[in-house]
């Protein structure tokens, strides 16, 4: 049987682009209801229109109102997948007071409101810039995992996500259709990279493990100038790290841990 058959699943942050493709795979596992909870009308729309299923309750909502997250959770949720987040470095970087809000505040409205309604499962998707930040992003995250760890909740915590809106090789391709130069931080930059479907079926399965900070096998940190080759980009212009960036990412802060999963690992720290 499924972790999650028969159970009433939420989603924040449904319709972006780990969210969406974890709600795809979740509706797979044949849950009791899907609740897709987010503060975008258009993403809302579309994922819903998409999995167009009887047991799918499409919610606008913002995290940082108790009440629109008191109203998600009247459907007597079982397990949570907390994704709604603001992600993008720079744009953080410029409005901290709004990043603080979404990803601090907002994960402390979550969790509380879940520990009122005796929800047993709660998983944080992070990231890696959470790990000896060096950007607001990162710092905002690294708080989230820290309310959640001592709520007692779980923690995955993932690398770049090959494709997702605001990454960088949606950027290449958008720049390479307009004929624009190709712009790249720079070439001896690494970063982990990992596919929405990956990152979906490891937040799912790393969910049935317990409490804990666990992270999918992705692989050795890659170039930026080797993706950008592999992607067809031979001519780029280095622009240089912005604000916040670091010249190699980090996935843990303590020791590296192996569990019985073999694609997962667990954060001693």
């Amino acid at each position: 049987m499924s972790f999650l058959k028969d159970k009433t699943v939420l989603v924040t942050g449904a319709g972006g682009s780990i969210g969406s493709e974890l709600c795809r795979q979740i509706m797979r596992q044949d849950p009791k209801k899907l609740i897709l909870f987010d503060n975008s009308e258009l993403a809302l729309y579309n994922i819903d229109r998409k999995l167009a299923a009887d047991n799918v309750v499409p919610m606008l909502g913002d995290i940082t109102r108790c009440e629109d997250l008191s109203r998600a959770f009247q459907h007597r949720v079982d397990v949570v997948y907390h994704v709604a987040a603001y992600k993008h470095v720079t744009l953080c970087e410029k409005n901290r007071d709004a990043a603080h809000r979404v990803n601090v505040v907002g994960t402390r409205w979550l969790v509380d409101v879940a520990r009122i309604w005796k929800v047993s499962t709660l998983v944080l998707v992070s990231t890696d810039k959470a790990v000896r930040p060096t950007c607001i992003m990162g710092d905002t995250k690294r708080l989230a995992e820290q309310i959640v760890r001592v709520a007692g909740y779980t923690i995955v915590r993932l690398g770049n996500v090959a494709g997702s809106s605001g990454s960088v090789l949606p950027l290449w391709r958008e720049q390479i259709a307009a004929g624009k130069p190709v712009t790249i931080t720079d070439p001896d930059a690494t970063r982990y990279f990992i596919s929405a479907y990956q990152a979906a079926n490891d937040i799912i399965l790393a969910s049935s493990m317990g409490p804990g900070t666990f992270v999918p096998e992705m692989g050795g940190p890659m170039r930026l100038g080797d993706m950008a080759i592999l992607n067809g980009v031979t001519d780029f212009n280095v622009v240089g790290l912005r604000p916040g960036e670091k010249l190699h990412e980090e996935l843990f802060v303590g020791e590296r841990v192996v569990t019985e999963h073999p694609e997962i690992f667990k954060d001693a720290a």
